[in-house]
């Protein structure tokens, strides 16, 4: 009888480690928070491939490249805008600046081309053409802080400096769903620029040298990117990094708030 139990007892115990293999698996895929609570969060670091110039007076709040193009959001009071820019020289193709009491945050490209940008506590968001012309504007509760563009379900991505992220439609801004960020089960906050890439979203988190990959399927960090050793050496605490975006080569592209540079870098394990 004692015999019969143990096995039965150890078949269950190895039946229950093989399908705690196959959810850990499954977790591991999907950037579970179940599987960050009981193992650690991937660390990478940046490996940096080339270096280019950057506006030294550029308060760099949002980056983005698509079809061929380089935009960036800049903010700061009397002198926020939006502009794209040459990537070889940093040169300044087109700037279109903001009303002189607004705040530029965060910035996406839309499908078409189109762009929205943030404002962060004046409760506007503006959507530009291609060419930076004025399209139109939308009123928002809270905060803006990063915006993404995620295509295959059609919707922004915004952060707004709590552990939330927002989920918008991109024609009417209205609030689609909420998700809320975690590492190894606990709540992640100042989760600043975005860039949305498939079933994940890159966030730098505000006043670290940390960029942080997030599920848009539960929320949790599955890994984190130390980009220490970037930026210029002598700057003020808040020329920090911010600014991420994807080259159609797979490298990435990052500066931070008033930095002569920007690099692109790849992303490596520790």
């Amino acid at each position: 009888m004692v015999r019969n139990a143990r096995h039965r007892q150890a078949g269950a115990l190895t039946v229950g480690a093989l399908m705690a293999g196959v959810i850990a698996l499954f977790a591991l895929r999907a950037g579970s928070s179940a599987l960050s609570i009981a193992t650690p969060v991937r660390q990478f670091r940046v490996a940096v491939i080339a270096t280019y110039s950057h506006d030294p007076t550029a308060f760099t709040e949002g980056l983005e490249i698509a079809h061929g193009r380089l935009y960036e959001s800049v903010g700061l009071a009397n002198r926020s805008d939006v502009r794209e820019v040459e990537l070889r020289t940093g040169k300044v193709l087109r700037r279109t600046p903001l009303p002189g009491n607004v705040f530029g945050e965060g910035l996406a490209v839309l499908r078409d081309g189109s762009l929205v940008q943030l404002s962060w506590r004046n409760g506007l968001a503006f959507s530009w053409t291609p060419e930076l012309k004025a399209k139109g504007q939308f009123v928002y509760q809270g905060e803006g802080w990063g915006l993404c563009f995620e295509p295959r379900h059609n919707l922004l991505v915004q952060s707004d400096g709590s552990s939330m992220l927002t989920m918008r439609d991109p024609t009417t801004f209205k609030v689609m769903r909420q998700l809320k960020v975690t590492r190894n089960g606990k709540d992640v906050r100042n989760l600043n620029e975005l860039s949305c890439d498939g079933d994940s979203v890159l966030a730098n988190e505000w006043l670290t040298n940390r960029i942080l990959r997030i599920s848009l399927n539960t929320g949790a960090v599955f890994s984190q990117i130390d980009a220490s050793g970037l930026g210029p050496k002598e700057r003020d605490a808040n020329d920090v990094l911010n600014g991420i975006a994807e080259l159609p080569n797979g490298h990435w592209l990052i500066t931070g708030k008033r930095w002569p540079m920007l690099y692109e870098v790849t992303f490596q394990p520790t």
